[in-house]
């Protein structure tokens, strides 16, 4: 394969299509911080330790943050969270965006039985 070519068009704000379908991002919540966009709006943002993207949150993100983690954002630094691709309604539209949650368990790997079963066991009298 050539050249990535979504390298190139990466933008340094995470959004929905920067992630594939089904993909959900496991991140460390590296800086908490305000950000004030040229717009005007001043937003919390999120730096992570495993990816070069910031992500604002908008509301219901932050909504999701308080309740996994508290209202006190100092304590939201160190934190993981997954991160994966959700609908949303933008201007009558429904679009691609980002959710947040907390991260799912892996699952275990099952043990490969080892045992033989033709083998009888014994108990000795003590």
């Amino acid at each position: 394969m050539g050249i990535d070519l979504k390298k190139y068009k990466k933008n340094e704000w995470m959004k929905g299509s920067d992630l594939e379908e089904g993909e959900r991002l496991t991140l460390t919540i590296d800086k908490v911080y305000e950000h004030t966009f040229p717009s005007g709006q001043e937003k919390i943002v999120f730096e992570f330790l495993e990816h070069d993207q910031k992500m604002p949150l908008n509301k219901t993100r932050q909504d999701k943050m308080e309740d996994l983690f508290g209202d006190d954002t100092d304590d939201w630094a160190g934190q993981k969270i997954d991160v994966y691709q959700t609908d949303v309604q933008f201007g009558g539209k429904t679009e691609i965006g980002i959710a947040i949650g907390k991260p799912l368990r892996k699952k275990a790997r099952p043990i490969e039985d080892d045992v033989d079963e033709d083998v009888e066991f014994v108990r000795r009298a003590a």
